[in-house]
């Protein structure tokens, strides 16, 4: 009896030694998909189609090379293209950053660093600096706010510049 209790014992006292002197390691949850696309809708029409070259899901979803078309009614208002982009699961927060170029419905082009998605005032805004070109004009500013679906821009500080023969 005493033998089997010592025997006991030594196996305890093996496991809680080796269970203590190993390092625990800590596994991260991420997840990669490659040509990623989301769609959201509202009813059967979509609200917002999302593209990109990779997703990599830890802590949120960070996108590489997105591009991001906004629509109207079902019919696509605006295309965002950046060198990357963060949002969180229900959209309520993004950022896209990094060569950042918006195309609008009437084809004139918004040139910035960065852009974010505000989705309980559902806008989208900027302080830092704004170039839009139109076929009529260059205009520059120190930040931007946009409706939801990027029809109604106001640059801030506006400097409009006219072109020659417009």
């Amino acid at each position: 009896m005493e033998r089997s209790s010592k025997a006991l014992r030594l196996l305890i006292f093996a496991l809680f030694f080796c269970g203590c002197s190993k390092p625990v390691s800590k596994i991260a949850f991420e997840q990669q998909l490659e040509n990623f696309r989301a769609v959201r809708t509202k009813g059967t029409s979509p609200e917002w189609i999302l593209e990109a070259g990779k997703l990599l899901k830890k802590n949120g979803n960070f996108v590489i090379s997105p591009k991001l078309t906004i629509c109207e009614n079902g019919k696509p208002s605006a295309h965002i293209i950046a060198a990357t982009g963060f949002f969180d699961d229900d959209f309520r927060e993004a950022r896209i950053a990094g060569n950042v170029e918006i195309t609008l419905k009437d084809k004139s082009k918004i040139f910035l660093e960065d852009i974010n998605w505000d989705g309980e005032k559902k806008i989208f805004f900027t302080d830092n600096p704004v170039r839009q070109v139109t076929p009529a004009s260059v205009i520059t500013g120190d930040g931007l706010v946009a409706d939801e679906n990027l029809t109604r821009v106001e640059v801030k500080n506006p400097v409009v510049t006219a072109k020659i023969g417009s």
